[in-house]
């Protein structure tokens, strides 16, 4: 699955976070980080480890730091233009991510 349409151009920096909730400025940093350690962009080299990953190259980069994030919040604070933007920032093709709400 992949964002709605409405989704289409949202990334972090379109976020606005509501300066009384500073824990949704928080949210846009550590989504962010979280994204940054998923590992190369799509060209820049990556892994070439042949059949059944048995093959000669280097092992897949460790994502640094959390294996997920958990989003809390009521109706309308922004939680779907996070995801959305998490899947735009995350460095895999489109075919090797998932959005779900």
């Amino acid at each position: 699955m992949v964002p709605p349409p409405r989704f289409d151009s949202v990334r972090f920096g379109t976020y606005l976070p509501d300066p009384n909730q500073p824990s949704q400025s928080k949210a846009v940093r550590v989504l962010e980080d979280f994204a940054g350690g998923l590992g190369e962009a799509p060209g820049t080299g990556g892994s070439r480890r042949g059949f059944f990953g048995l093959g000669r190259g280097r092992a897949p980069k460790t994502p640094a730091g959390p294996r997920g994030v958990y989003l809390d919040g009521g109706y309308g604070v922004g939680k779907t233009h996070l995801l959305a933007s998490l899947w735009h920032a995350t460095p895999a093709e489109p075919s090797r991510k998932a959005f779900g709400t």
